[in-house]
C-alpha cells in the first residue's frame, strides 16, 4: 500500500445505536471525504429495536447486526474483525468528518509516526443546541490543555490504527457493559502502559451532531460520572492515566469542587426560597452567595477560554450547562459507588503482556 492510495487497503467501522436520524450525513461526509470514496464501510448496529438497514438503504455498506445490545465497545470490536482493511478508522454515526479528516487521521499511521491518532471536535457546536455548543467548548478547553502538556488520551469518536495493532492490544474491554461510556478512557489507559505512541491530529477535525436534550444530556453525564468512577475504583493499586479526559489535576480538582458546589448552590436556593420570612432567610442566602461565588471560581478557568473565543453570552450559557452538568456529575459519582459496591467492574490488567504490543522494559 502506497501513501498515495491508502484507500485501497482502508476500512471505516461505526458503531451504531437508534443512529438513522444522523447516519445518512455522516456516510455522506464520509464519502466525500479524501480516501472516503474508495474506503469500506462497516456499520455496526448495535441490535437497534428498529434494524438500522432497513431505516438507512445505502449501497456499497456493509452491515452487522449484533444479537443482543452489547455497548459501543463490542459494536466497535466486531466491526474491526470483520473489516477487510489494513487501516481502521472508527468514527461514531453521529459525526459529520471534514474533506480531510481521513487523510489526516491515517498519514501518522502510514509513516510510522503513530500507533493510533485521533481527531478534535470542530470548533462549533451545532446550531442552536446548547448542549451540543456546550460539548463542543468542552472539547476546545481539553484540546487547549493537551497542547500544552505531554498528556495523550484517546477519545473514542474519531481515532484510528492498524487492523493488527488493535486486534493485538485486545481491543475495547467488552466487560463493561452496554451502558459505561469509558471504554475509551480504559483503552487509552492500556495503551499507554505500552507505551503506544497516541498522536492528536489537530486537521482531523470532526463536527459531532449529538442532539441532546436536556434529559439526555444530564443521564449521559450521570453515567459518564459513574463510568469513570467505577473504572477508577476498578483500578486501584494499578497505572492509571494521570488525567480525567485530557484535563490536568489541577483542572480536574476544579470540576470536582465545581460539582459539590452546584449541589450546595441547589440546596442553599431551595432552603431559602421554603425559609422566606423566617429568621433564617439571610443566614441561608449568606450561604447561597458563598456556593456562588465558590461555582465562579471553579468555573473561571473555562469561562475565561469560552469568552476568548466566542461571546459574554457564550460564556453565560455554558456557565448554566455546567450547573447542570455539576448536579449530574455528583448524581454519577453516587450513582457509581452503588454500582461499584453490587457490580465491580472486571477489566485487563493494564499493565499485563499483550503479545504484540512492545512496552519499555519488557525485552
Amino acid at each position: 500500500m502506497s501513501d498515495a492510495d491508502p484507500s485501497a487497503s482502508l476500512s471505516v467501522v461505526i458503531p451504531a445505536r437508534n443512529a438513522a436520524g444522523h447516519l445518512q450525513r455522516c456516510l455522506e461526509a464520509i464519502r466525500s471525504a479524501r480516501f472516503g470514496e474508495r474506503a469500506e464501510i462497516v456499520i455496526v448496529d448495535d441490535h437497534s429495536p428498529a434494524p438500522l438497514e432497513a431505516q438507512c438503504p445505502v449501497s456499497d455498506v456493509r452491515w452487522i447486526r449484533l444479537e443482543r445490545r452489547r455497548g459501543p465497545a463490542s459494536a466497535r470490536n466486531a466491526g474491526a474483525k470483520q473489516a477487510a482493511g489494513e487501516l481502521l478508522v472508527f468514527f461514531d454515526a453521529d459525526v459529520v468528518v471534514e474533506p480531510n479528516t481521513l487523510q489526516a487521521l491515517v498519514e501518522p499511521l502510514l509513516s510510522g509516526r503513530a500507533d493510533v491518532t485521533h481527531g478534535v471536535y470542530r470548533d462549533t457546536g451545532d446550531g442552536n443546541d446548547a448542549f451540543a455548543r456546550y460539548k463542543a467548548d468542552w472539547a476546545g478547553y481539553k484540546d487547549h490543555h493537551r497542547q500544552h502538556s505531554s498528556m495523550t488520551y484517546l477519545e473514542s469518536f474519531a481515532f484510528a490504527c492498524r487492523r493488527e495493532f488493535f486486534l493485538a492490544s485486545g481491543g475495547f474491554s467488552e466487560s463493561l457493559g452496554p451502558r459505561e461510556v469509558v471504554e475509551d478512557v480504559e483503552w487509552s489507559n492500556r495503551l499507554r502502559a505500552h507505551d503506544a505512541r497516541i498522536v492528536r491530529v489537530a486537521e482531523a477535525r470532526v463536527q459531532h451532531l449529538h442532539g441532546y436534550t436536556l434529559r439526555s444530556f444530564f443521564f449521559w453525564q450521570v453515567f459518564n460520572a459513574s463510568s469513570v468512577l467505577r473504572l477508577r475504583l476498578a483500578l486501584r493499586g494499578q497505572p492509571w492515566t494521570p488525567s480525567v479526559g485530557g484535563i490536568p489535576r489541577g483542572k480536574t480538582l476544579a470540576l470536582a469542587l465545581s460539582s459539590v458546589a452546584s449541589v450546595l448552590l441547589l440546596g442553599f436556593a431551595a432552603a431559602a426560597v421554603l425559609a422566606i420570612g423566617s429568621g433564617l432567610s439571610w443566614l441561608l442566602l449568606a450561604g447561597l452567595l458563598l456556593c456562588l461565588l465558590l461555582f465562579l471560581l471553579t468555573q473561571a478557568d473555562f469561562l475565561l477560554f469560552v469568552l476568548r473565543r466566542r461571546s459574554c453570552g457564550a460564556a453565560l450559557r455554558d456557565l448554566l450547562v455546567g450547573f447542570i452538568t455539576g448536579i449530574a456529575f455528583a448524581v454519577g459519582l453516587l450513582h457509581g459507588v452503588f454500582r461499584h459496591a453490587s457490580r465491580p467492574l472486571q477489566i485487563p490488567d493494564p499493565g499485563a503482556p499483550v503479545p504484540g504490543l512492545a512496552r519499555s522494559g519488557d525485552e
